[in-house]
């Protein structure tokens, strides 16, 4: 069988975008359990979680168009069966789901930390088992749901929620998930509840910084007018590294999903490709500035470099517990 170029892109692509995800995710996991950071804080166990949905995300993306039945029309390199197709589809919509929400508890212990000033113990007890429990419970729960429906089926280059065969919804004719529409949007419900919780999380951090310089700013000498804001610009910045690394990842893959729903299931290749480029990179684009956002607003708001009259501060025990991401 002749397999044009277009079919060979989106059979390959994923596989060295996903590799490149997988040992980024892969490098963060031997940090968390193996070195440098300790798994008893709870950041680290966080960004754990993190890295475990999104190296299995990875592996799904690596596979590509592998357990895709073999002799499926125009799928360069299916070699699998139903069953594989289905395996497939269940772990992707497991770790694609679970990673965005481990970024939403990523981004309340943020919030917590820097805004509300919480101490460490107080994360661990009160909102820490919330934290795991979101992301995994209803990861999970989707996933499994879609077992019944028999919803994991060739989406275009991989298997995740797809009718069978493509285009059957329109005249009732499906074998296989006829219900796909309906898991896909609220797949991306959920997807963008998470996306939106996080812009809204980091926007408060923003405005805290924002009114505390402010509040400051009438202690200020004259030399010092012109770093009025400083502080509130960068982290401004580092917030919006953090969050547009989510918006570049889900905005392509979304985009294409509603395009194949309002056609039919007919795919766009353009679309696909960047798809494939973006996607798989979540963690990648997401952990990298994720530390850049994160370690620059503890450092700029702990106590010896924040404001010293109007006292926005992190408590000792607070800075301490999260002092190792730092370093």
């Amino acid at each position: 069988m002749e397999y044009d170029s277009q079919s060979k892109t989106l059979a390959l692509l994923p596989k060295f975008t996903g590799f490149l995800s997988l040992m980024g995710s892969l490098f963060i996991f031997q940090d968390v359990v193996l070195h440098r950071f300790p798994r008893r804080r709870v950041y680290h166990r966080l960004v754990l979680g993190l890295s475990c949905s999104d190296m299995t995300a990875s592996i799904v993306n690596i596979m590509s168009t592998w357990p895709i039945p073999a002799g499926t029309p125009g799928v360069f390199l299916a070699r699998g069966t139903t069953q594989t197709c289905t395996a497939q589809g269940f772990f992707n919509e497991l770790g694609n789901l679970a990673t965005p929400l481990y970024n939403m508890s990523l981004c309340a212990y943020y919030v917590l930390v820097i805004r509300e000033q919480w101490t460490e113990d107080k994360i661990r007890s009160k909102a820490e088992p919330i934290m795991h429990l979101v992301p995994i419970s209803l990861a999970l729960t989707i996933a499994v749901l879609g077992l019944p429906f028999t919803l994991y089926n060739n989406s275009g280059w991989l298997c995740w929620i797809a009718a069978y065969p493509r285009g059957c919804q329109s005249n009732g004719t499906c074998a296989r998930g006829e219900h796909a529409d309906i898991f896909r949007w609220v797949h991306y419900a959920i997807i963008w509840s998470a996306i939106l919780f996080v812009t809204a999380g980091m926007y408060s951090i923003y405005r805290r910084v924002h009114l505390q310089e402010r509040r400051q700013s009438q202690y200020q000498l004259d030399n010092d007018v012109v770093r009025r804001g400083e502080k509130s610009k960068k982290v401004a910045i580092q917030a919006g590294l953090f969050v547009g690394a989510l918006y570049i990842t889900w905005i392509f893959t979304t985009i294409t999903r509603i395009y194949q729903i309002t056609t039919g299931g007919k795919n766009n290749f353009p679309l696909l490709v960047l798809m494939a480029t973006f996607f798989p990179l979540q963690v990648n684009l997401c952990s990298q500035f994720e530390k850049i956002a994160y370690s620059h607003m503890i450092i700029r708001l702990h106590p010896s470099r924040a404001f010293s009259t109007a006292s926005f501060t992190l408590d000792r025990d607070t800075y301490d517990a999260n002092h190792a991401i730092l370093t």
